[in-house]
């Protein structure tokens, strides 16, 4: 992140401005919670298109999705923590499952207020 930062700094000036630059996105300098976006599905009109896809194949010898992930997650809690930022909570993998817990919680709270 410091190597960003110093680049950042470098090449801050409007000449140094290109087309990519027109977006104005936030930098994972200034938001590091941008470091776990990849975990939030984006279905909206204005999403870009992407070149992920749902079906990621495996190579052998090599990590799976979990252990990638999980390794993506502690790196990023390490500079969370150098930071000194609470580190969020961590989102389900499959969407679906998150919403049906979501919904199950909404459900045993109103029973409960009943």
């Amino acid at each position: 992140m410091i190597k960003l930062k110093e680049k950042q700094a470098n090449y801050a000036e409007p000449r140094h401005r290109t087309i990519f630059d027109l977006d104005d996105e936030k930098s994972p300098v200034d938001h590091p919670e941008l470091l776990l976006k990849f975990e939030t599905p984006v279905n909206t009109e204005n999403s870009r298109p992407g070149h992920s896809n749902p079906r990621i194949d495996h190579l052998e010898d090599s990590k799976n999705w979990l252990l990638a992930r999980s390794g993506w997650r502690r790196k990023v809690r390490a500079y969370f923590e150098e930071i000194g930022r609470d580190f969020p909570e961590a989102i389900a993998y499959n969407n679906d499952i998150a919403l049906k817990k979501n919904k199950d919680i909404e459900r045993d709270v109103r029973g409960r207020k009943r």
